[in-house]
């Protein structure tokens, strides 16, 4: 693999966290019924266990009922309900990600046998503009995306979640009247998947600083569709509607404060003299952006159902609803570091940082800011050691979001050392030193882990 040309690329992003498989001979096998294959009954059931158990509470495509349905059908010789190259391409993507989900597994072997369902699953779908859409075929699709973020192929991911999208609309799932029957379980099917959509397409964006496909008109009129769901479903725990509406909101959140801070800049007041002076200057207009959106994350952090509070009662949660919580939290810190890591790269930057070019005032905040990301760069390596020592990772997301997570924080951190009059190393040696024994650990999951250690390493040496 070949190492990022920035010491500052990110797993997910530049860094590929599952190698692409390139071999051909999956494709060429298509020619006769091997393109068929599966695994023996007890090994699928297993896969298809551990992707319900880890992947699906997180991201709940495909609908598990109707899958299941299908997926027995399909070993007992029957017709299944979908169609069955679809399914068996959906199948097939879900072993991908329940092969890397084995993390004791050795990693040649296990990226090997990931990688040859990963080929099969997208040689079997074999889309075309010809063929009409499905909501199996959407929901496939959403899978394959996920999968082909993990890689090294930012233009297959763009162009599949973009497939899903456009199909998602052919089929009218971006209409309200479409999925806002309450009670109606087609109705429920249809909204999570375009829900799960447009948060695939707000993830994507900005990763990749690409412009969202899915307008904000469009994606709006979803964000709090939680009474949707009936009342005997809800007695305040979380299903899995309640989860996908929460995340989206959080996506969107971040998503309008990403393209504010990053839009190009207003063009500026040519009037001279007092007026000129009363224009904000663009540290000022960021500021006002950095607030409004601060208030967003901790209204929505305070609307949350207590079962889906990190630190909540936990009399009201299941295995599910817990795991949701933790991953929400990790979400939420996320998208901190990403409001305020601007911020902190203007205050680390400064050369003089007793000259105040921005007026004290302004100051004042941006160290505030400063201080807000490295916080929520600290919580998020702590939240994550501290379940992992505790052997208790399924808490937490997969593997290569924990990779994520943990990469982005520990960056935070070697940038802070810019400024050791506010951080000093007393106050992040010990989130540093668990962050480093982290990717140390981790570092037979994938190459990306040594890819990501090194990249800190390089990162901490330019600095001091």
């Amino acid at each position: 693999m070949a190492r990022p040309q920035s010491p500052s690329a990110t797993p997910l992003v530049d860094v590929p966290i599952f190698p692409f498989p390139h071999d051909d001979t999956v494709l060429n096998s298509l020619a006769d019924a091997t393109e068929y294959e599966l695994p023996p009954r007890r090994q699928a059931d297993d896969l298809v266990h551990t992707y319900w158990s880890v992947m699906h509470p997180l991201f709940p495509v495909p609908d598990r009922s109707r899958f299941m349905q299908s997926y027995n059908a399909l070993f007992l010789g029957k017709t299944a309900d979908i169609d069955e190259r679809i399914l068996l391409s959906t199948l097939n993507a879900m072993f991908a990600f329940a092969v890397q989900l084995h993390e004791s597994t050795d990693r040649n072997g296990r990226e090997r046998l990931s990688g040859k369902y990963f080929r099969r699953a997208q040689a079997l779908l074999q889309l075309t503009v010809w063929e009409k859409g499905s909501i199996d075929l959407v929901q496939c699709l959403l899978l394959i995306s996920q999968y082909l973020q993990c890689t090294n192929q930012p233009h297959q991911t763009w162009m599949t979640v973009g497939s899903a999208v456009r199909i998602a609309q052919s089929l009218g799932l971006h209409l309200t009247e479409v999925w806002s029957t309450p009670g109606d379980e087609g109705a429920a099917l249809k909204r999570r998947v375009w829900q799960s959509c447009v948060i695939m397409d707000r993830t994507i964006c900005i990763a990749h600083g690409r412009p969202a496909m899915i307008p904000d008109n469009t994606a709006s009129t979803i964000r709090s569709l939680s009474h949707l769901s009936s009342e005997g479903d809800r007695n305040d725990h979380l299903t899995y509607d309640d989860f996908v509406a929460a995340s989206l909101e959080l996506c969107e959140i971040i998503h309008c404060a990403v393209r504010r801070y990053f839009s190009p800049p207003r063009t500026q007041n040519c009037s001279v003299g007092h007026a000129q002076l009363l224009e904000p200057s663009t540290t000022e207009e960021n500021m006002a952006h950095i607030l409004r959106f601060d208030g967003c994350l901790r209204r929505w952090e305070n609307s949350l159902p207590g079962s889906l509070k990190y630190g909540g009662s936990s009399s009201l949660r299941d295995a599910s609803t817990t795991r949701q919580a933790a991953v929400l939290h990790l979400r939420l810190l996320h998208s901190r570091i990403l409001l305020f890591r601007p911020l902190l790269a203007r205050y680390c930057s400064e050369t003089d940082p007793d000259s105040h070019p921005n007026g004290i005032l302004t100051e004042h905040m941006l160290e505030r800011c400063a201080s807000e990301c490295v916080r929520a760069a600290q919580n998020t390596i702590s939240i994550v050691t501290q379940y992992s020592m505790l052997d208790i990772c399924t808490i937490l997301p997969a593997w290569w979001f924990r990779v994520f997570y943990m990469y982005t924080a520990a960056m935070v951190l070697a940038v802070s050392t810019l400024r050791l009059d506010l951080f000093p190393r007393s106050t992040t040696e010990v989130a540093w030193q668990n962050a480093q024994m982290f990717f140390q650990e981790n570092e037979h999951l994938s190459e990306a882990v040594k890819v990501c250690k090194s990249a800190l390493q390089r990162m901490v040496t330019r600095i001091e």
